[in-house]
């Protein structure tokens, strides 16, 4: 029983500890910009330069259904390089892959269909002392006499991260289809600048690590690798 009641401590510790998933460039692992919300690093003639959360489109709350990153690309490697979703993947507890914009929506009235509103979960309680009193019973034939030697049923916390048919009509925004990263072959000596969209927020995590492939456009033969980590807040 002592281990229960570990377990369900352990449980409301690691919901008062989630993160708001709010990224930021980890201080020492790569060249920061002044004011510390942009990271920069470069290899084979390619420049990332990627930002800490910047969205300042709309909606305004869509961090709150899905990680966004701004990042930049300078492409001096003498080559065309591939500018593909599946070559962006952040990495934290899961592996995620970046998303077209224009798949949200869908994404989302998934989420909708699948959540249900919290209910009660029964929890059996320690046996009391005395006989308990009448009162209520769940379907495991347990009665709670609320004098506070049994244990109420768990009403898990609400889900913030999950969608009203509002929310999923809305995405994607003309703002999310502007501002987005364009995919798409970018020539030596073009610069490429937009937002990475992953499917979840990152909220039990303090760690992320942003990497991209870097491809040929003309033989997709992949040269290289750019990674930059990030904290999350």
């Amino acid at each position: 029983m002592r281990t229960h009641w570990l377990g369900l401590v352990t449980l409301l510790l690691t919901v008062g500890c989630t993160q708001e998933g709010k990224l930021r460039p980890q201080a020492g692992a790569v060249p920061l910009s002044e004011d510390g919300n942009a990271a920069v690093t470069g290899e084979h003639g390619v420049r990332l330069v990627a930002y800490g959360s910047s969205w300042k489109g709309q909606p305004g709350d869509l961090e709150r259904h899905f990680t966004l990153m701004q990042i930049q690309l300078e492409n001096h490697s003498g080559r065309p390089l591939s500018i593909q979703y599946a070559g962006f993947e952040l990495e934290a507890k899961e592996l995620y892959v970046a998303r077209n914009p224009k798949d949200l929506g869908k994404i989302m009235s998934a989420r909708a269909t699948r959540w249900r509103p919290a209910r009660p979960v029964n929890v059996v309680p320690p046996k009391p002392s005395h006989r308990p009193l009448p009162g209520p019973s769940n379907d495991r034939g347990i009665t709670y006499s609320g004098s506070g030697t049994e244990v109420p049923p768990y009403t898990p916390p609400p889900c913030y991260t999950c969608p009203s048919a509002f929310d999923a009509a809305a995405i994607p925004s003309s703002d999310m289809l502007r501002l987005a990263l364009q995919e798409g072959p970018l020539e030596a000596g073009q610069t490429r600048e937009g937002f990475l969209f992953f499917e979840d927020p990152i909220l039990v995590a303090d760690r992320a690590t942003l990497k991209v492939k870097l491809v040929d456009a003309t033989t997709g033969e992949q040269f290289g690798m750019l990674s930059i980590p990030f904290e999350v807040h």
